[in-house]
C-alpha cells in the first residue's frame, strides 16, 4: 500500500473510532448530554463541505489558482477512508462488547 492510499485509510480508521465513540455514548446514555458533540461534529463537517464548495465560487482569480493545487478528495479517496472507518469501528465495537475475547 502506497502512502497516498495509507493516509486516507488511517484517517478513516481514526474517524470511524471517534464516530463510534460518540454514537455509542449517545445511545447508551439515555439522555441528551451526548447529543451536542454529535451535532457539533456533523455540523462542522457540513459547514466545511459547504465552505469548500462555495469558496471557489466567490474567490478571486488568484485564489482560485491556488485552490486548484490544494487537496480535494475524490470518490477513490472517500472509499479508502470508508475502508478504514468501517472495519476499525466494527472491530472496536465487537471488542468493547466482549465479542472479541
Amino acid at each position: 500500500m502506497h502512502k497516498a492510499q495509507a493516509i486516507p485509510v488511517l484517517a478513516g480508521a481514526g474517524m470511524g473510532t471517534m464516530m463510534l465513540s460518540m454514537l455509542h455514548r449517545q445511545i447508551m446514555s439515555g439522555n441528551a448530554e451526548a447529543l451536542a458533540p454529535i451535532l457539533l461534529f456533523v455540523g462542522l463537517h457540513i459547514l466545511a463541505v459547504v465552505g469548500l464548495v462555495l469558496l471557489p465560487l466567490v474567490a478571486s482569480a488568484k485564489l482560485r489558482a491556488r485552490l486548484q493545487r490544494l487537496h480535494r478528495p475524490d470518490a477513490r479517496h472517500l472509499l479508502l477512508m470508508l475502508l478504514g472507518a468501517i472495519p476499525s469501528a466494527g472491530v472496536l465495537h465487537l471488542y468493547l462488547h466482549g465479542l472479541g475475547h
